[in-house]
């Protein structure tokens, strides 16, 4: 492999790192650390499983079956959108009325998949709101806690 193509594998994984570092800094809540005590961490205890999160990875590897990108070839999915493109342009514009079915059924297929993905992003999304539900806000408070107490 050329350098030129080394140097641009170098790139793309930097600015995928300033992505997610910018992405992951970005909240709307301010830090909760001044507000954790017993009672958040019995809080988390009795009403989060853990084990939703390994849940949660294994929805991720699925994910990256679908969508991973393996430095040679883009994801399959991209490939098949553009073919299904290209045999929506020859259907519609070229009248190749014999691409029809196969126009439709990789059209159904990818309707599945995007399906699939989004069914596995919701579970890691209500994993994930199920945590951030239990924190705490800047002062300590929950939004259905009458207990002051702390």
């Amino acid at each position: 492999m050329g350098s030129n193509f080394c140097a641009q594998v170098v790139i793309h994984r930097w600015n995928t790192f300033r992505v997610l570092q910018s992405f992951l800094t970005l909240t709307d809540r301010q830090p909760v650390h001044n507000t954790m005590n017993e009672k958040v961490l019995q809080k988390v205890y009795e009403n989060f499983e853990t084990a939703a999160l390994l849940e949660a990875v294994n929805r991720v590897d699925i994910l990256r079956q679908q969508l991973s990108d393996d430095r040679i070839r883009p994801p399959k999915i991209r490939d098949n959108l553009l073919r299904l493109h290209g045999l929506v342009m020859d259907f519609v514009h070229n009248s190749e009325f014999s691409k029809g079915e196969a126009l439709f059924d990789l059209a159904f297929e990818l309707e599945d998949q995007v399906f699939e993905l989004l069914e596995h992003l919701e579970i890691i999304q209500g994993t994930l709101g199920a945590l951030t539900r239990l924190a705490p806000d800047e002062n300590g408070d929950y939004p259905d806690d009458t207990d002051d107490e702390y």
